[in-house]
């Protein structure tokens, strides 16, 4: 979403709810840097292309981390290990 506040254009998006444990925010906020709505509307389409890259990537990662916990749970048989990986952020500090 565009934004005009007194310093300028910002770019704010709202976190994917399963994502957010992994990125530790609700919303991302990024100043664009500008006072033309014409200059801040492409960049904040840019941004969004990238952000939108950013949470198909956390959980792209996520996935294939679960699925490698799950594999060593069963080949090792220790359960206590899949907890860790039980829902996002579980194994964050």
């Amino acid at each position: 979403m565009l934004i005009r506040l007194q310093s300028g254009y910002h770019f704010c998006r709202a976190v994917p709810s399963h994502t957010r444990d992994i990125v530790g925010k609700k919303e991302l906020w990024l100043s664009l840097d500008t006072n033309k709505r014409e200059v801040a509307k492409p960049y904040a389409c840019a941004v969004f292309a990238e952000t939108e890259r950013l949470f198909r990537s956390v959980m792209h990662v996520w996935t294939a981390l679960t699925m490698q916990v799950e594999s060593m749970t069963l080949m090792v048989g220790c359960s206590h290990v899949s907890g860790l990986f039980a829902q996002p952020g579980g194994c964050w500090p």
